[in-house]
């Protein structure tokens, strides 16, 4: 047996993939870090899947032993810590080089966080803790072997060997997500409380380009004055790459997510944020709101029976977005969500 299996690729995002070439299973095990949803890039998978095999037959020279990788995550993260690097496992390292997940192949995935991932990763481990066995429309990974120094590193194992992995083409989000949401706190407010607690937030960011927001605002705040919705469990970053489509969905990177988020959000996440980028305002607003996307506004909102338009949870969603891009400092991303929400009030989408 070769000594020597390991091929270190940067990524385009800043990330650092550690791929195994031991066996073309081996690589196949290696690129379950990235999820190809576009034609384009699932023969981009392809390609670099074959590369790789002949990388491990021919690129002797260029590959490394598990003591090479182990001395490289040491090196790279200024660390001493253990990663438990094997010839059956492969690594992704985050972009901000703060953490770290080994894939032990067929076995268990582990991730490891400390400096300014530590919090999130932390922040996921106690959601992973609100999951039971009775769960009915969706379902998460394993959960064990967890390890927090309450300073600034924690680890978690997590397995998918029970998994129900019945795959099928898409996935109807909404029963997974109306479940999930009611996993939270509970807690109801009402618009008025909710929108001028976002009203604080946008004042203190001094953006003067959302005046007709703070109108809109206002004006929702008058409509719905004192009614109340609920605050349930909330995933914050909710996109395709973030499920896997079994006919039980399996849901998992639960970092961001919070026990007290607005109803809707997951939903306009998972259809608006991987293409807000490259979109028209026109072309992200015929997505969201064809009929399709309306039934499954309505739907989500009647199995949490909630009363209010959906009207007021986007115009909402898509402020909350920009106020969040902007603390990220991703300016240009917020202001794809700025010019969203300007055509739709131009427009009257939502009135």
């Amino acid at each position: 047996m070769k000594n020597k299996l390991f091929l270190i690729l940067q990524g385009n995002n800043g990330a650092t993939y550690i791929a195994n070439t031991k066996s073309w299973e081996a690589i196949s095990c290696s690129l379950k870090f990235h999820t190809a949803l576009t034609v384009k890039s699932k023969i981009l998978k392809k390609g670099l899947h074959c590369l790789l095999f002949l990388k491990g037959i021919f690129g002797a020279g260029k590959l490394k032993s598990c003591i090479e990788i182990d001395q490289y995550l040491q090196n790279s993260l200024k660390s001493n810590y253990e990663f438990s690097i094997d010839e059956n496992c492969s690594v992704l390292i985050s972009p901000t080089k703060d953490k770290v997940i080994v894939h032990h192949h067929h076995q268990y995935f582990q991730k490891f966080a400390f400096g300014k991932s530590y919090a999130n990763v932390k922040n996921e481990a106690v959601i992973y803790g609100l999951f039971n066995d009775d769960i009915k429309n969706f379902q998460v990974s394993k959960f064990f072997d967890s390890y927090d120094d309450s300073a600034n590193f924690c680890f978690f194992k997590l397995s998918n060997a029970y998994i129900k992995s019945t795959k099928i083409k898409t996935t109807d989000v909404v029963p997974a997500l109306v479940e999930f949401f009611k996993l939270g706190s509970g807690k109801y407010c009402s618009v008025n409380t909710y929108i001028n607690e976002l009203l604080i937030k946008i004042e203190m960011l001094g953006k003067d380009q959302m005046t007709v927001q703070i109108q809109v605002l206002n004006e929702l705040k008058n409509k719905y004055g004192k009614m109340e919705f609920p605050l349930g469990l909330v995933h914050r970053d909710f996109k395709p790459w973030n499920i896997l489509n079994f006919e039980k969905p399996l849901l998992f990177d639960f970092e961001e997510t919070i026990v007290d988020g607005l109803p809707l959000e997951d939903v306009f996440n998972f259809y608006i944020d991987p293409i807000i980028r490259y979109k028209t305002a026109k072309e992200v607003t015929e997505r969201t709101l064809n009929n399709e996307h309306l039934l499954k506004y309505k739907n989500y909102l009647k199995g949490l029976d909630i009363s209010i338009n959906f009207n007021l949870f986007l115009h909402i969603y898509l402020i909350e977005r920009m106020v969040f891009w902007i603390k990220g400092n991703e300016i240009e991303t917020s202001n794809k969500y700025l010019n969203l929400s300007n055509y739709l009030i131009k427009t009257s989408k939502l009135s």
